[in-house]
């Protein structure tokens, strides 16, 4: 990703995964891989807003050349201090401000002995 804001959602969308109090995942294990997604600058996520459904294959989202970033992994970067704040970019306060917060939420909604299976979304 470059520098740029006009590559990024302006703002985090209603389902996503980065924005404190939405529960997506039906693991702490799922939640998990999302979140340390903040922690390593070279990993990124296009908003599902703007790419493409696979019909082929178990219903993932595509990226397109259209496709941009999705704002909550980018504030989660910035909140946390993994990147520098993309010029013309404001990082959403609604985005957890770091992978450990969001792995504690889901802690706290699930347990600790989640029962579910994990690569069940919850609706």
């Amino acid at each position: 990703m470059s520098e740029e804001s006009d590559e990024i959602m302006p703002k985090p969308c209603k389902h996503c995964p980065f924005k404190r109090g939405v529960q997506m995942f039906g693991s702490v294990r799922r939640a998990e891989e999302f979140a340390y997604m903040a922690d390593n600058r070279y990993t990124w996520f296009h908003c599902h807003k703007t790419g493409i459904v696979d019909e082929d294959g178990e219903g993932d989202y595509i990226p397109t050349e259209n496709s941009l970033e999705c704002a909550g992994l980018v504030s989660m970067k910035v909140h946390s201090g993994t990147i520098r704040c993309p010029e013309g970019f404001t990082p959403s306060t609604d985005a957890y401000s770091d992978s450990q917060e969001m792995v504690d939420a889901y802690l706290d909604w699930l347990g600790e002995d989640e029962e579910e299976d994990e690569d069940e979304w919850v609706d």
